[in-house]
């Protein structure tokens, strides 16, 4: 999720790393357009980062996927949503909302996992 959260551009050069490919090339420099997943595990602002926009998200897209929203401001923990409820039918519509909310921001879920008792 991380990787689809672009910062300003006129922060990009915050965000550069090194690269060559043998002893005699060139060193070529690239600029991160995204946060990165370093970034998020080591730092308190890549995580601060990421859940901001989340939260900014669900404040944005709360008239269009309420269920989403909800869910998103109240459930979410780093790049995990926990939720549950006791039927499947609720659980395919939440499912369906969720993936409607990240669609609408150009993001998508990598994985999904239930857990059913049947």
């Amino acid at each position: 999720m991380f990787r689809q959260i672009e910062i300003n551009p006129e922060e990009t050069h915050f965000q550069k790393f090194l690269w060559k490919k043998g002893l005699n090339e060139t060193v070529l420099i690239y600029k991160l357009k995204t946060i990165t997943y370093m970034q998020v595990l080591i730092t308190t602002p890549g995580r601060y980062l990421s859940t901001l926009v989340l939260i900014q998200l669900a404040i944005d897209k709360e008239d269009n996927f309420p269920i989403a929203a909800n869910i998103v401001r109240q459930d979410v923990y780093s790049d995990h949503i926990l939720n549950g409820c006791f039927t499947l039918k609720e659980l395919e519509i939440r499912k369906s909302k969720l993936l409607q909310l990240f669609e609408s921001a150009g993001m998508s879920l990598a994985q999904m996992v239930f857990l059913t008792l049947k």
